[in-house]
């Protein structure tokens, strides 16, 4: 059984995480799993990675984030658009503000993707998300 959603990352090669890989551009990604809830009171619980597959069990806490959804394949075209589309919407907000944490700001948003690579782009769904403040 597949976990949703699967959010994609970008992460800077300083952040001692070796559980990223490079695209075919070279850029530095990081691929998350959301864990079923019965899971989120304690990780010792859950099963555990492989020995030597790069995947590591984190913990991460609550935080605020501006998203924005979309239909079809999550290409990285479709993907820089809704980017585009939410800073905008964000620079005209007055209650929301964007918080890179330090971070580069494309760097700071991360893509959201809950169906199964079989099912058809008219039935996808895709989120591009961002960290904020008000």
């Amino acid at each position: 059984k597949m976990t949703t959603p699967v959010i994609t990352s970008a992460v800077t090669a300083s952040n001692g995480d070796d559980s990223s890989s490079d695209d075919t551009l070279g850029n530095s990604k990081q691929m998350a799993f959301v864990l079923p809830s019965t899971y989120w009171d304690g990780l010792d619980e859950a099963p555990r990675p492989l020995d030597g597959s790069g995947v590591s069990l984190q913990r991460k806490e609550a935080e605020t984030r501006a998203t924005i959804m979309f239909g079809g394949y999550a290409t990285s075209a479709s993907t820089e658009e809704r980017k585009l589309e939410l800073s905008k919407a964000l620079q005209q907000s007055k209650e929301w503000s964007i918080a890179t944490d330090g971070v580069d700001m494309d760097m700071a948003f991360s893509i959201s993707q809950y169906n199964d690579p079989f099912t058809p782009p008219w039935r996808r769904l895709n989120e591009v998300s961002i960290k904020v403040v008000s």
